[in-house]
């Protein structure tokens, strides 16, 4: 017995001072100083462990540090690796998974993005084609992708734009605001066309300003030499012009607008063929209200009343053309005074007989607005040719 003695008594201290130790840990040591050897720092996912004060201790605890276990292990998150802190390799599941913030990193593989959450609704769009909202469907394009200068055009409500070749409506008036400059030539068959121009306009190297209201009937327009337009008489210009279609005693010609002056030329092709006059009168006056003179190397003739006529020329038989030109002053208060000269081919001789002389009408309360040519008892053959100058208002 003496022999085991010592390893006795080794055991039995050892009991003892293991028991007493326990004693002191579990009786009277603060479970903070037991902090450095619990791994607190590990988050297990547990969410309902009851919170050990600090002064708490292991005896009096014990059925918190159950419970806390236990909700530890119904809560607990598997992984595979306990040094792992970005995956969760053996995670299934998250039903309780509500928000999450911006994704930032890796690749989007889900399946498309519907239009009413912002998306397209197609995980493939057509190449360089344009897109078209669809409501809450998946987005729509537009047909083709056209031609080179084409135009996307609207078709009204309801209806997906198209492509079409840009055109300008002719039926639509247009405010062109810029400085168009056309290159190409190019032509018009309206039967109206009008320009119009407010203020000054640059017709080519001229600065023009154009008159406010048109004027009367045969006005042209005249530079102030300045760039002023405006509307003047010319000195002379056509008030009318007619050739006989048949032979006729008696040619009938109407003037309007009353200018100031009247030149009349009248032109015979042949002249008459038996010894007669050229005659005038004015507005189918046939009464004894003229007078005339004239002389010539046809002869001379003067009358002053009782013809209704103002003789012209006293024709000798020839074919040879014939050529009369009358000036007269058309005012409609004063007796209307003619000039007149005339020119006759005498037979086969170049030397031409010539006829001057003058007259007048007596009349003080018209303008002329016609005039009938005579040939006493001869016709004035087709072709012959009158035409009417006036010149002034």
């Amino acid at each position: 017995m003496k022999h085991y003695y010592p390893t006795l008594k080794i055991f039995v201290i050892a009991l003892i001072t293991t028991s007493l130790f326990g004693f002191v840990l579990a009786n009277f040591v603060p479970l903070n100083v037991l902090d450095y050897f619990l791994i607190t720092s590990k988050r297990l996912g547990a969410t309902s462990i009851t919170t050990i004060a600090g002064t708490d201790t292991l005896s009096s605890s014990r059925t918190t540090i159950n419970n806390n276990f236990s909700s530890l292990n119904l809560n607990k998150v598997e992984i595979s690796d306990l040094a792992a802190t970005t995956t969760l390799a053996n995670l299934s599941t998250l039903t309780g998974l509500v928000t999450t913030g911006t994704i930032t990193t890796g690749t989007w593989n889900g399946t498309a993005i519907g239009a009413a959450y912002g998306g397209t609704g197609s995980t493939t769009l057509s190449s360089n084609q344009v897109l078209l909202g669809n409501g809450t469907g998946n987005m729509g394009v537009v047909a083709g992708l056209g031609t080179n200068g084409q135009f996307l055009t609207s078709g009204g409500v309801g209806t997906p734009p198209t492509w079409t070749t840009s055109a300008i409506a002719l039926g639509d008036n247009y405010t062109w605001t810029g400085h168009h400059i056309f290159t190409t030539l190019f032509g018009t068959n309206a039967t109206t066309t009008n320009l119009t121009v407010s203020g000054t306009f640059n017709w080519g190297s001229l600065y023009l300003t154009a008159p406010s209201t048109n004027n009367a009937t045969s006005t042209v327009l005249a530079n102030n030499g300045s760039g002023g337009l405006s509307f003047v008489l010319p000195d002379w210009y056509l008030v009318t012009s007619t050739t006989t279609e048949a032979a006729m005693s008696v040619a009938t010609t109407t003037i309007s607008g009353a200018p100031e002056y009247l030149k009349i030329l009248v032109y015979n092709p042949n002249a008459l063929s038996g010894a007669t006059s050229y005659r005038i009168n004015f507005n189918g006056d046939r009464g004894a209200n003229y007078g005339y003179q004239f002389t010539g190397s046809g002869g001379s003739q003067t009358d002053t009343s009782s013809s209704g006529n103002i003789d012209m020329l006293i024709s000798t038989a020839t074919t040879s053309p014939a050529m009369i030109e009358l000036m007269v002053k058309n005012d409609a208060t004063t007796v209307k005074s003619v000039i007149y000269s005339s020119t006759l081919w005498a037979g086969g001789s170049q030397a031409p007989g010539i006829t001057s002389g003058g007259g007048v009408w007596n009349n003080v309360s018209d303008n002329i607005s016609s005039f009938q040519l005579t040939f006493g008892v001869e016709t004035m053959p087709a072709g012959a040719t009158i035409k009417v100058y006036g010149s002034g208002r």
